[in-house]
């Protein structure tokens, strides 16, 4: 490899490259190992970000030779969090090396993200587990299935300091809001308080930079007011304070908000809430506001897989058309489209273990035209 030209890509040998990925493992026999880790393994103390499990068996990596060179191998991933990302390869790989990380969206379009290899440990036979370290963050929720409580914040510590900002707080009750006053002041944010849905929308809701609503007001529910002022045009992140106990897994339809915090409110609840929206990256594909919006949002998303599909398809990788695939049966059934849930399955069948793209040519032909017909339909409506 010591002689190749500066920009140029490496594949893997064809028979590693007929694999999900160097380690040789199937999607159960990664899960098996996996989970029994996850088992054993303890939680640093002294963690900033969250790690979500996020085991896929194949997820393409361009690893930079010392050549200059790329080296284009399929690594197994064991998590991810929105400042790295854990994977598993079949030979050592040194510190400090760049790599790119080709990240199927749960839209099932791909994301390039750089980082560099922070740590690279032998774990059993042949595999080794490389930590890498992204060069920006990311918003893990735009490639997990994630939900809106805090085990599925992006932060397990917080510098409240590092936090700025104005927040609404709603609620008619004085001690919520002189427990909220007591944490935001541990904060560069500033609060403004109402204790009603008309209140609060008296206020210059585009001058907010997140909201935080009682579930229960005196003149309506929280939810009704994340309607309303969505209907104002107000973007800001809205945070529901919620009963222990209440179940907000079986959301409403319509506009749901960003997330959830348990009653009594914890200040370290409070800080990785606020964290989550104003020290993370905006403009993720997963912030779609309203009904409308979210058509939009949906008819972006299939657009993004038409297009990952097509480059797939042209650079004959079966690998990434499978994950394209399998990530779209997912959304779509997520999101009521059972023709399409049932296209996708059908060409992630026919790719099936030899990731074959002559096998399921038809089968992806079928999905690339249901996609596209949803698309047309959305820019026309």
């Amino acid at each position: 490899m010591a002689n190749q030209k500066q920009g140029r890509i490496i594949k893997a040998g064809s028979r590693a490259g007929e694999r999900l990925n160097t380690v040789g493992m199937t999607k159960r026999e990664l899960d098996s190992m996996l989970c029994s880790w996850d088992v054993i393994q303890s939680s640093a103390t002294n963690r900033v970000f969250t790690r979500w499990r996020y085991h896929s068996p194949s997820v393409k990596m361009l690893l930079k030779h010392t050549s200059g060179a790329d080296l284009s191998i399929h690594v197994a991933c064991r998590n991810l969090s929105c400042g790295g990302a854990s994977v598993l390869h079949n030979a050592y790989v040194h510190t400090e090396t760049p790599c790119t990380l080709m990240l199927p969206r749960r839209s099932g379009s791909l994301k390039s993200i750089v980082g560099t290899v922070l740590r690279c440990e032998h774990r059993q036979g042949v595999v080794h587990e490389l930590g890498i370290r992204f060069n920006q963050p990311i918003r893990v929720r735009d490639y997990c299935g994630t939900g809106p409580l805090l085990d599925q914040y992006s932060f397990e510590r917080v510098d409240p300091s590092r936090l700025a900002g104005t927040a609404l707080i709603v609620s008619d009750s004085e001690l919520q809001h002189r427990a909220l006053e007591r944490v935001l002041g541990k904060t560069q944010i500033r609060s403004r308080l109402a204790r009603t849905c008309d209140a609060a929308l008296e206020e210059n809701l585009g001058s907010i930079d997140v909201v935080i609503a009682d579930w229960i007001l005196p003149d309506g529910e929280g939810h009704s007011l994340l309607t309303t002022i969505r209907s104002y045009g107000c973007t800001a992140p809205v945070i529901l304070a919620i009963p222990e106990g209440m179940d907000v897994s079986a959301q409403r339809d319509g506009i749901a908000p960003e997330a959830y915090l348990r009653l009594p409110i914890k200040p370290d609840d409070v800080f990785r809430a606020m964290a989550e929206f104003l020290l993370m990256p905006k403009g993720s594909e997963s912030t779609a506001r309203g009904s409308g919006d979210q058509t939009n949002n949906l008819a972006v998303i299939l657009q993004e897989a038409i297009d990952s599909l097509t480059i797939g398809m042209s650079a004959n990788d079966g690998i990434g058309c499978y994950s394209v695939c399998v990530n779209l049966r997912e959304l779509a059934e997520k999101t009521s489209l059972g023709q399409v849930a049932s296209l996708a399955t059908q060409a992630a069948n026919a790719l099936g273990a030899s990731l074959d793209l002559n096998a399921a040519r038809v089968q992806i032909d079928a999905l690339l035209v249901a996609c596209k017909g949803i698309v047309s339909e959305a820019a026309a409506a």
